[in-house]
């Protein structure tokens, strides 16, 4: 028991070094569940969006085991499973909205990343969902 706490204890923090290089100090690691995720990235292209256009988002339920959010056009909701090594996500189903060509481009970009997550890294508010080492999606967390 003892082991699990020090464990858990370990895993929860990052050390992040101040400018100056000599000050070190622990940021919080958000929780991959019930935090609100807004999609930054696909793979290394910087995901931006009119202010008037709702944000990308991810959210993921511990208990059932679900995954949902707002795609770029249309919402939607699927199956997380959990594995050895990380996470998957089931079949997505979502609205079918018509929507401008680049929000529709976007969502399609969104959905063929999830099908390929099987790992994800937390880094203070950031989530990386990876496929091995290649990071697919990265998703700040919102308050």
């Amino acid at each position: 028991m003892l082991a699990a706490v020090l464990l858990i204890g370990i895993s929860c923090c990052k050390k992040i070094t101040g400018n100056n290089g000599d000050k070190a100090e622990n940021q919080q690691n958000k929780s991959l569940y019930q935090t609100n995720w807004i999609l930054t990235k696909v793979g290394s292209k910087k995901v931006v969006r009119e202010q008037d256009k709702k944000p990308v988002t991810l959210l993921l339920d511990a208990e059932s085991k679900n995954a949902s959010g707002h795609a770029g056009c249309n919402r939607f909701n699927g199956q997380i499973k959990e594995t050895k090594d990380g996470i998957s996500f089931g079949t997505i189903a979502s609205t079918k909205m018509m929507c401008p060509a680049a929000d529709m481009s976007l969502e399609e970009s969104y959905f063929r990343a999830l099908e390929k997550v099987n790992n994800y890294l937390i880094t203070g508010n950031e989530l990386q969902l990876r496929k091995g080492e290649t990071i697919l999606l990265v998703f700040t967390a919102v308050e």
